[in-house]
C-alpha cells in the first residue's frame, strides 16, 4: 500500500500549522514505521491558490499512491474533522501570496465529490484512542 500524506505551511496569521508538523514527523519516521507493506510519503504544500494543487498533482503522478490523505487546519475546530465531501468552491480568502480566488476551483469540475474513505470506521478508531471527532461536508468550501 502506498500512502501520500499532505499538509500545509502556516497561514492566516498562524505562526505554525499542525499539519506541517505532522508531515515533518512522517518524513523523519523510520521506513518501516507504518508496517512492512505500507510505504508512506509526506509533503508540505504551499498555501497559495493553484500552486498547492500543482505540487500535490506532481507528487501523485510521481509516487502513484493507493491513497491520498490531505490534512488541513480549521482553527475553530475542537477535535479532528473528517471531511465526507470536497466542495469545488473557493470562498475568496487571501492566500500567503496575497492572492484571492472566489468561485469554482475547476470550472468544469464536479460541484461536490464524496470521499471514498471509510470515515465512519476512521472516526471510531480515532475516538477509541481518545480523539474527539466531527464530520464535515465542507472541505474546500
Amino acid at each position: 500500500m502506498r500512502v501520500l500524506v499532505s499538509g500545509f505551511g502556516p497561514f492566516g496569521g498562524h505562526e505554525t500549522n499542525p499539519t506541517q508538523e505532522l508531515v515533518r514527523h512522517i518524513q523523519s519516521a523510520e521506513p518501516d514505521a507504518f508496517g512492512e507493506d505500507v510505504l508512506v510519503k509526506a509533503v508540505v504544500l504551499p498555501v497559495t491558490y493553484f500552486e498547492s494543487w500543482d505540487v500535490l498533482k506532481a507528487e501523485i503522478e510521481a509516487f502513484e499512491p493507493d491513497v491520498v490523505l490531505s490534512f488541513g487546519l480549521a482553527s475553530g475546530s475542537r477535535g479532528i474533522r473528517l471531511e465526507r465531501t470536497a466542495i469545488n468552491m473557493d470562498r475568496g480568502y487571501v492566500d500567503n501570496a496575497g492572492a484571492r480566488h472566489k468561485g469554482p476551483v475547476l470550472e468544469d469540475g464536479e460541484k461536490e465529490i464524496p470521499t471514498q474513505l471509510p470515515v465512519q470506521s476512521m472516526a471510531q478508531a480515532l475516538e477509541a484512542t481518545g480523539f474527539k471527532v466531527h464530520f464535515s461536508d465542507d472541505a474546500g468550501g
